[in-house]
């Protein structure tokens, strides 16, 4: 199963999502306060930035590829984003935070 969607002015993704590929594009911020655990995940905010909205609780989880992109940034230096991928593919135009847990 594929999860695709377009957040538009609704970029906030909470609760755990476990579909076999999700694919999230935003024109805004995506702020991640939940656990993606699908196996194949890109993220792409093409007018803002990636947050970690979850504090220290993992954000990527279930191993497979995570591929994220963002004109801003993705996390922050105080607040990285969790990751438990076994690959990363990152773009973004200010800096890319990521904190992997355990590894």
């Amino acid at each position: 199963m594929t999860l695709r969607t377009d957040l538009g002015s609704a970029p906030i993704v909470a609760g755990t999502i476990t579909a076999g590929t999700v694919v999230i594009t935003s024109s805004l911020d995506v702020n991640l306060s939940g656990t993606i655990t699908s196996p194949n995940v890109t993220i792409s905010s093409v007018g803002g930035s990636i947050f970690d909205g979850n504090g220290a609780a993992m954000n990527l989880a279930g191993g497979g590829t995570a591929v994220l992109s963002a004109a801003g940034g993705i996390g922050t230096v105080g607040d990285p984003l969790e990751l438990g991928k076994a690959k990363l593919e990152a773009a973004a135009g200010t800096g890319v935070y990521i904190r992997t847990p355990g590894r």
